[in-house]
């Protein structure tokens, strides 16, 4: 069963700076490393999208005749 009063406890109580800059230190380590893997998640689909030739919505640009 949770112990739903401790965690109420937790959420209540107002923190002090140390453990406020240690959250959001550990916060932003963790939007880091998400930026690292959306990013190279990401290179691929660039490549291929530069090398294709295709708009931002994947469509190619009309060329005019002549």
């Amino acid at each position: 069963m949770f112990n739903y009063g401790y965690t109420c406890y937790q959420a209540e109580r107002a923190r002090t700076p140390a453990e406020q800059r240690e959250a959001d230190a550990q916060l932003g380590q963790l939007f880091a490393a998400l930026g690292q893997v959306l990013g190279s998640l990401a290179r691929p689909v660039h490549a291929l999208r530069r090398h294709s030739g295709a708009g931002p919505l994947g469509r190619r640009a009309c060329m005019p005749a002549g």
